[in-house]
């Protein structure tokens, strides 16, 4: 019974061209390692007329060291040498024959494809590095997949190591429009909602300034009250501050929320770099609350008395 390949033989259609790195990079899902894959350079000879890979095979026979073979219509390092450094010239007599000729002919190109094998380690080697390079973009662009694009964030936000994978992707994502949305209350908090997966409702509250009691700088006979000075307590500056309102969040949800927590701490880290520059956020968690008895063994989640839980 004949075993049936994933490889496709010619991967190249009509209006198609693809490079035999990105064949490669995309076999690899199926083989453990880079070792496996093996480009053979045959020459620019078909390379105005035929695509970049000439074909795709299986080497069961151990006539090269991997197990996969990807011919291209490429030069090699055996194509920039002088000519007859490796054989002599084969076609200057013209007495001849024709069957002389073709002897000739395969001889040379005999000669041909073992120099090419010989220098092939070198080659290979270049076709190691750009196949690895293609492999970890692969791997990036496929997000949902592989957490390599993950590892890349992580230094720079130290706090997406503390979250869930779930919850870190999703951040990544949104990572770009919140630097496009950065001082937007609008799209600012879409953005929010689509992170947290809850409602989110930003008022506008007057930013209130207490003044100390006793300030050992305050000398009323240079101040006037209502121009240079007022009097002590909380007084509007003029600006304004955010109260973002996160809920209704069930009462099991709620501890994500608390203050110390991983999830809290992300949010602090985003207010400090996407909020407006002189605005400060004040978060207020608005908690579906559930009535249940302390006393209830077959209660599934621990009440936090101020926050989830009120007696």
């Amino acid at each position: 019974m004949k075993r049936k390949s994933i490889l496709p033989r010619h991967p190249n259609g009509l209006k198609t061209d693809f490079k035999a790195e990105v064949v490669a990079a995309a076999l690899l899902q199926f083989y453990d390692s880079a070792q496996s894959v093996y480009i053979k350079r045959l020459g620019n000879r078909g390379r105005a007329k035929k695509k970049d890979i000439a074909r795709i095979w299986e080497d069961h026979m151990s006539l090269t060291p991997c197990d996969i073979v990807i011919e291209v219509n490429r030069e090699g390092i055996y194509d920039y040498m002088p000519e007859g450094v490796f054989h002599k010239p084969t076609l200057g007599k013209i007495k001849h024959g024709t069957e002389a000729v073709i002897a000739a002919i395969r001889e040379q190109r005999r000669q041909e494809n073992d120099n090419r094998l010989f220098f092939s380690p070198f080659e290979q080697e270049t076709f190691l590095q750009e196949i690895f390079a293609l492999s970890i973009e692969q791997r990036i662009d496929n997000k949902g997949l592989h957490d390599n694009l993950l590892q890349l964030i992580y230094p720079l936000w130290p706090l997406l190591e503390q979250l869930d994978t779930a919850t870190a992707k999703i951040f990544i994502y949104l990572l770009p429009f919140f630097y496009m949305a950065s001082g937007n209350k609008k799209w600012f908090t879409k953005i929010l909602q689509s992170l947290l997966g809850y409602p989110i409702t930003i008022t506008e509250v007057p930013h209130l300034m207490k003044i100390d009691r006793h300030h050992p700088e305050i000398d009323f006979r240079i101040k006037r009250l209502g121009i240079s000075t007022v009097l002590t307590g909380d007084h509007f500056d003029g600006n304004t501050n955010w109260q973002l309102t996160i809920g209704p969040v069930d009462a099991k949800d709620a501890t994500a929320f608390l203050p110390n927590s991983k999830m809290n701490q992300l949010l602090l880290a985003i207010y400090e770099n996407f909020a407006p520059e002189e605005t400060e956020i004040k978060q207020k968690l608005s908690i579906r609350h559930k009535p249940f008895r302390l006393s209830n063994r077959k209660n599934e989640w621990s009440g936090h008395l101020g926050y989830t839980t009120f007696i």
